[in-house]
């Protein structure tokens, strides 16, 4: 996303929600970016009580020939503070 890009919200077909386990899976292609979390006056991932409210317990990221799991801490603290309104995290795949 750049600059003055709208986020699109997705449509059901572009999701399954699994509410049994609590897990939404989503297929993103190369250079997409999915919007996971909005969290209003955050105060970065030192902030005790930002860090108690990160709403993402676990991340798991399959590519075509690996796979990453973040869990709590590990998946607040993966993400890089781009600016001071957007924190990201980007996702390479091993060749």
């Amino acid at each position: 996303m750049h600059g003055d890009q709208q986020w699109e919200v997705l449509t059901p077909a572009q999701y399954q929600i699994d509410q049994e386990n609590r897990t939404i899976t989503v297929r993103l292609m190369p250079h997409e970016a999915l919007r996971v979390a909005s969290m209003h006056k955050y105060g970065g991932h030192n902030n005790l009580r930002d860090a108690e409210h990160f709403p993402i317990e676990e991340i798991v990221i399959m590519g075509s020939a690996d796979e990453l799991v973040l869990k709590g801490q590990q998946a607040l603290e993966t993400f890089s503070n781009l600016s001071k309104a957007l924190y990201t995290l980007t996702y390479k795949r091993n060749l």
